[in-house]
């Protein structure tokens, strides 16, 4: 079976950089990649990796943070106690 994937989203508790590496091939070129983390700089190191290597354009680390609102007539506003950052978005698309 030589088929390829069509994406490849990844969200892991290990060091994504050996997984990756060996799921990347496994994707179609122009495809996109997600990689979830907790952790900016772990998030940065893979950045760098895949921006020298030059296997994937178009990245992109952004935070992922959702904030709840409140809903009432007549009114709409951000709740005013909420939690931190959820994490951080590693995202690009597949090169050949």
């Amino acid at each position: 079976m030589n088929e390829k994937f069509d994406s490849l989203v990844m969200a892991a508790k290990e060091h994504p950089s050996s997984i990756l590496q060996a799921l990347l091939p496994l994707v179609k070129p122009s495809r996109p990649v997600v990689i979830f983390g907790t952790c900016k700089e772990l998030l940065q190191e893979i950045y760098m990796e895949l921006k020298t290597t030059g296997k994937v354009t178009n990245l992109h680390l952004t935070s992922n943070w959702m904030r709840t609102y409140q809903i009432l007539p007549n009114r709409t506003h951000p709740e005013v106690n909420m939690s931190g950052n959820s994490g951080y978005l590693l995202t690009g698309y597949t090169l050949k």
